[in-house]
């Protein structure tokens, strides 16, 4: 299960990345300003928040087995506008419809994911969820921009279509429903319980007001916020960045995609097994969640706002990777954070919320870069401001975090006597 759910990511972000890939060709063809392109690659995030926490709130009452299905099929009918007809009408159509049903998809996973596990072995199986990610993303940088330069950039929408479709059919034959989450969650006191109730066995509830405005929630979310903001530019704009500032070759362009994906997954997994060690140590978790994590997110930033300083070879790669891929540790680490102060039958809600609202930061970041460069005295000038903006706002949200984060101090104050 764990490995179907990866591949549903994997292919998750293939959706995500084509438009990236192709973006030079498709905005020469459909002559698209800057503004217009970033408007577009925002409005794939547009409907993320609601569908997210509408599927969020669902997810403890439908078969997740269906619902994953009908997910992937709509993925591959969302590509048929560029297909049918490309005009920039067909292109804000397709990404809309396809972001509305790609909404659901992180949260949806790492609740099912997580379901399948005691709370104590969640962090493996939440990571690579997470890391099924990079991994798409470096297979769609290495195949699609081969499929972009030898058949067209339809192509490559059509290779994505085929390949949800596909997954949805595998999944309809060796899915499975997720199980009945029987795990305890830390133990909530009754005077914080949902309507005052003690009663027995019953699982403990906290009111959602209770977990949305702790400092652990604010945190992770001011973190995932910033990181949501700089895989939505990077999706957008890495390769026109490397196309027509650096020089790149679009082929190679778009194999710039690939390091900083190398450099997420090595972190993912070089945090997630220090965090997991050090809290078997009996360190408090906010060390590894909010501190250790909020000041490699914020490390990011520094290097961002360097972009446009590093020349144009290897230590312009090697800047990009780190600004791209360190902020990305903030999902894994908020997922789970978050996760320790949910008790089971609120955590598909919550985290659906959790992820509709950072979505926000993936709907400003692409077009808000793409005013900026409409509006610079010309293109590199423009860049230089973007990245700045973009790293001030990732360091913000790993400060918040390391401050915030604290799902131990949390559940205390949550236990700690009404006064």
């Amino acid at each position: 299960m764990t490995a179907l759910l990866m591949l549903f990511m994997a292919f998750n972000f293939w959706d995500k990345a084509v438009l990236g890939l192709a973006a030079v060709p498709i905005m020469e063809e459909l002559d698209l300003s800057n503004s217009t392109y970033g408007l577009a690659s925002s409005s794939f995030y547009l409907l993320f928040t609601v569908t997210s926490v509408l599927v969020g709130l669902m997810a403890n009452k439908v078969r997740s087995k269906w619902v994953f299905v009908v997910l992937a099929l709509l993925w591959a009918v969302a590509q048929l506008p560029m297909l049918i007809g490309a005009t920039v009408a067909a292109l804000f159509a397709s990404r809309i419809f396809m972001g509305a049903a790609e909404g659901p998809a992180n949260p949806l996973t790492v609740h099912t994911a997580q379901a399948w596990f005691p709370p104590e072995r969640r962090s493996l199986p939440t990571a690579l969820t997470q890391i099924a990610s990079g991994l798409g993303a470096i297979t769609a940088a290495l195949i699609l921009t081969w499929v972009i330069t030898e058949h067209g950039w339809r192509w490559a929408f059509a290779v994505t279509a085929l390949l949800s479709a596909a997954w949805a059919v595998v999944y309809a034959i060796l899915g499975k429903d997720r199980p009945v989450d029987t795990h305890a969650a830390p133990a909530a006191p009754a005077d914080v319980r949902e309507g005052g109730e003690s009663g027995g066995g019953e699982e403990a509830r906290v009111p959602y007001r209770r977990i949305l405005l702790s400092p652990t929630f604010l945190g992770s979310l001011a973190m995932t916020f910033a990181a949501a903001w700089c895989l939505a530019v990077v999706l957008a704009w890495l390769v026109p960045y490397f196309v027509r500032i650096v020089g790149y070759d679009p082929s190679d362009a778009g194999n710039m995609v690939i390091p900083p994906n190398v450099v997420s997954i090595v972190a993912i997994l070089v945090l997630g097994a220090l965090s997991g060690r050090l809290m078997a140590r009996g360190t408090a978790d906010r060390v590894p969640l909010g501190v250790l994590t909020g000041a490699i997110v914020a490390v990011g930033g520094v290097f961002a706002v360097l972009i446009p300083h590093l020349g144009d070879g290897l230590w312009l790669v090697c800047g990009v990777s780190l600004a791209a891929g360190l902020p990305m540790v903030a999902m894994t680490s908020a997922y789970n954070a978050v996760g320790r102060i949910c008790p089971p039958g609120q955590r598909g809600a919550v985290l659906g919320t959790l992820y509709g609202l950072y979505s926000l930061g993936s709907v400003s970041g692409p077009y808000a870069m793409g005013l900026i460069l409409d509006h610079a005295p010309d293109l590199a000038t423009g860049y230089d401001r973007g990245f700045t903006v973009l790293g001030v706002i990732v360091m913000a949200g790993g400060l918040c975090a390391a401050l915030c984060v604290n799902p131990e101090g949390d559940r205390r104050a949550w236990a700690a006597p009404a006064t």
